[in-house]
């Protein structure tokens, strides 16, 4: 088989792989992003990092269709999903 064939068929897995990973890294970053308050609110239970409109970030809970504003004053903006913990080799 020619070479050039080798080379357009490698060129084409290459390719594909990468649209591939560029779908992964896609889903990924709608998993992690910032969620505006205005858009939805998270699972009732979970907790979440949150926004502040003066830029402060904390964890929150939520709980019915609020958050629980605990030690801090301000407005919730945004929130995002907290990521999951490591996994602890005893």
């Amino acid at each position: 088989m020619p070479e050039e064939l080798y080379v357009s068929r490698d060129f084409c897995e290459l390719a594909e792989e990468l649209e591939e990973l560029k779908q992964r890294i896609a889903e990924l970053e709608e998993e992690r992003r910032w969620i505006p308050v205005s858009e939805r609110l998270p699972e009732e239970g979970h907790k979440v990092l949150v926004l502040l409109t003066d830029g402060a970030i904390s964890i929150d809970l939520i709980y019915g269709n609020d958050f629980l504003y605990e030690n801090w004053v301000g407005d919730i903006t945004h929130w995002m999903p907290l990521p999951d913990a490591p996994k602890v080799k005893e």
